[in-house]
């Protein structure tokens, strides 16, 4: 009976655990709650199909956008987060790494506190690309658009960005 109580008393340890102590990363893990604003704030013709870590938005208009926002964990290894807290990578190092995949990439800082953010643009053939990418202690946030041209996809971001950035918490 000891045993089978200190197993319960665990149990309910180990349950109450991730409530109580997980104060870093986001707020939410789930986008679902966001898909009818983003597909109202981004065009009444898009589909949008949702689950907890993925929301996508296919817009058959032929300028589009299509939209992906997606959460995940970061690569224990990755210390892009931790670097650009501590001002030893920024703007110029972030771009560079971006510009290694698309030699006219841009990219622009995100005041996105208490997350860490950026913004990569880029011409993808006859369209653009825009990747907003938001971190916060591992957890991390990338909301993209590919679109006609890169007003259109960085709006769309834009858009998308202002609906799901409660995601990332205060």
């Amino acid at each position: 009976m000891r045993v089978l109580t200190a197993v319960m008393m665990a149990v309910t340890a180990a349950l109450s655990l991730p409530a109580t102590v997980r104060a870093e990363g986001f707020s939410t893990h789930d986008l679902t709650p966001f898909a009818a604003r983003v597909t109202e704030a981004i065009g009444t013709n898009c589909q949008p199909a949702a689950d907890p870590a993925r929301l996508t938005l296919l817009c058959p208009d032929v300028k589009g956008p299509l939209v992906d926002i997606f959460l995940r964990r970061r690569d224990s290894g990755d210390r892009i987060e931790q670097n650009m807290r501590a001002g030893k990578t920024g703007q110029a190092e972030l771009e560079a790494l971006c510009r290694k995949i698309n030699d006219r990439c841009t990219v622009t800082l995100l005041d996105v506190a208490p997350a860490v953010g950026w913004i990569g643009a880029q011409p993808m053939g006859r369209q653009a690309l825009s990747t907003a990418v938001l971190v916060r202690d591992g957890d991390e946030l990338v909301v993209r658009a590919l679109a006609s041209d890169p007003q259109a996809a960085r709006a769309a971001v834009d858009k998308a960005l202002a609906i799901v950035r409660p995601v990332i918490g205060d």
